[in-house]
């Protein structure tokens, strides 16, 4: 069974630079195993410019290109597993296409951290 970590320092949709230093700090904290290929998505580091909003999301085509990027990146290594390292909540949406294309509907659960409010994110699979 393979299985990848995919680094994922997207910070831009979760509204905080710091999500970007937190992934990659994660990366060297984990434990090395090799067996487990490190696959980073490409995300510039924060520069300190401000985006501009379209369609009500925030650095929309720098935010789709990470997913795109994660995705082609997820595809080419045709993993089992996925153990994502990243950013926000967002990181961990593109893993569950590609390992599961045929599953049926499924809910995955976050936990927002610091004040234990929760909230389900519905993801629909199509074949």
């Amino acid at each position: 069974m393979k299985t990848i970590r995919l680094l994922y320092p997207d910070y831009l949709s979760g509204g905080l630079d710091e999500y970007y230093f937190g992934s990659c700090l994660m990366s060297h904290i984990i434990p090395e195993n090799r067996e487990q290929k490190l696959v980073k998505v490409d995300v510039a580091p924060p520069d300190g410019r401000e985006r501009s909003v379209t369609e009500g999301i925030y650095a929309k085509g720098e935010v789709i290109a990470g997913i795109r990027d994660a995705m082609n990146k997820i595809e080419a290594e045709k993993p089992d597993r996925i153990i994502t390292i990243g950013g926000n909540c967002m990181v961990s949406l593109a893993p569950f296409d590609p390992v599961h294309p045929c599953a049926t509907p499924s809910s995955v659960m976050w936990r927002k951290q610091g004040n234990n409010v929760f909230s389900i994110v519905n993801i629909s699979f199509l074949c």
